[in-house]
């Protein structure tokens, strides 16, 4: 059974607090069991610049960049396409996840009637360098990453569990992304940070996508990075009426 090293009370079906040993900081943790797991899903509420702060949820929920705006210069920083070897720490059928979460998108676009996607090679180089790089540093937060002088749509995912190895399916990322429908409101559409993900993926104007999937050196995280061009969620009025539309149409 995974647990957590520290103090603190567990409330199964609630939240606790324990303050973990072990680390190069001190991490304060909110806790909740999923009876339907023998891991422990988290989110990591990190802000830039705190990376050891770390949520315990019943499931994972992610980190989504700010919406694009045509209006608004975006300010993003390159992530540099360099590839971190040594975190590849064992063998991992890339490929075959890739393809899994390729069609997994299609799945669920054609269900808002959004064309489908096609993998991008240079979409994949830079999610899987940048999934590397998360893996590496033990962050959570967006890379800002272009595709020349172009934004990119960004979703992340991580796993984590406090001994063993860590195992994840895409249909576990791709799920909590998709999820997010439940709390988007399709009679007044918009951004938000609690369904970002969801209206990045199905986001009709997107042709392109990559993928990028890496874990951490001990095997207890694993991160997912896909990237989306052209991107979605973009708040430009009417945009989100044309690109996010109801199930089945």
């Amino acid at each position: 059974m995974t647990h957590v090293q520290g103090i603190g009370n567990t409330d199964y079906g609630g939240a606790s607090t324990a303050c973990c040993n072990g680390l190069a900081k001190t991490m304060t943790v909110i806790f909740q069991w999923d009876l339907r797991f023998s891991r422990l899903m988290i989110h990591p509420n990190r802000q830039f610049g705190q990376h050891h702060d770390r949520r315990l949820v019943l499931r994972t929920r992610h980190r989504y960049q700010h919406p694009l705006d045509f209006h608004i210069g975006m300010d993003m920083r390159n992530h540099r396409t360099h590839r971190y070897e040594g975190n590849r720490t064992h063998y991992f059928n890339n490929d075959k996840y890739i393809h899994e979460i390729l069609k997994l998108h299609n799945y669920y676009r054609a269900r808002h009637c959004s064309p489908p996607l096609a993998i991008d090679q240079r979409l994949n180089q830079i999610a899987q360098s940048y999934a590397e790089h998360l893996a590496a540093t033990s962050t959570f937060e967006h890379s800002g990453n272009k595709l020349g002088d172009k934004s990119l749509g960004e979703n992340l995912y991580m796993e984590w569990i406090s001994h063993g190895q860590v195992k994840t399916t895409p249909k576990a990322a791709m799920s909590s992304w998709y999820d997010e429908i439940a709390m988007h409101d399709f009679e007044h559409p918009k951004f938000s940070s609690e369904t970002g993900h969801f209206t990045q993926l199905v986001w009709r104007s997107s042709r392109k996508l990559g993928v990028g999937i890496a874990f951490s050196k001990d095997k207890r995280e694993v991160y997912v990075v896909t990237n989306y061009f052209p991107s979605g969620n973009i708040t430009n009025r009417g945009y989100f009426e044309a690109n996010v539309l109801p199930a089945n149409c």
